[in-house]
């Protein structure tokens, strides 16, 4: 969306190579093919392991929990753990264990989600940036398969963008109306410049 609200058109990103920030390299047969393996505990259809238990178990165990805060606590009210996996984040939907993962890059959103105790992957693709679609039709396939009283996930997810704008506005709004636009510099640029050291990082070098 422009800045007047409008869809339009994004110019495409370069990437000579797959790269992990959402850039889906793969056809809908690739993705289910992966999501098979998943819902089977890392197995093929055929029964052929390719991901030990004990590693696959390892995978959807939480290395580190997020806080429950904001949207987090929106959409999972009655969860008492969120927390990353090794490349999966790890939920509760509405009773149900939910591994997931979404990325995002220039005009495109991805999202991968399965529930290994229902044997269930849903993978949604989509060319709109920044939306909240995916995860939507995501949340509303898991209460269809799994025969969960119906939520209105669109208005549920507007409304968190709406809220998010809001904010977002009023905090620009406070920044702008506490800035001194005839406030003098502390310094003129000249005494900036100068080499600047860290223990991490080294030594950066500023020039006027």
């Amino acid at each position: 969306k422009g800045k007047g609200g409008a869809v339009e058109a994004m110019p495409a990103y370069p990437m000579p190579e797959p790269n992990p920030a959402g850039s889906v390299h793969a056809t809908a047969r690739d993705l289910a093919a992966f999501l098979r393996v998943m819902v089977a505990g890392g197995a093929t259809a055929d029964g052929k392991r390719l991901v030990r238990a004990d590693t696959f178990a390892e995978m959807l165990r939480h290395q580190n929990t997020i806080p429950l805060d904001g949207t987090a606590r929106v959409l999972n009210p009655d969860t008492e753990a969120l927390g990353h996996g090794l490349g999966w984040i790890v939920s509760d939907h509405r009773g149900k264990r939910v591994a997931a993962h979404g990325g995002m890059i220039d005009g495109f959103r991805a999202q991968v989600t399965f529930l290994p105790d229902d044997k269930l992957g849903i993978a949604v693709l989509n060319n709109l940036h920044e939306t909240r679609m995916n995860q939507a039709v995501t949340n509303t396939l898991i209460d269809r398969y799994c025969a969960l009283p119906p939520r209105d996930w669109n208005a549920i997810f507007h409304k968190i963008v709406d809220d998010a704008e809001a904010a977002k506005r009023a905090a620009t709004a406070a920044r702008d109306k506490a800035r001194d636009p005839n406030r003098k510099a502390s310094f003129p640029p000249e005494r900036f410049a100068g080499e600047y050291a860290e223990p991490a990082y080294g030594t950066a070098t500023v020039s006027a």
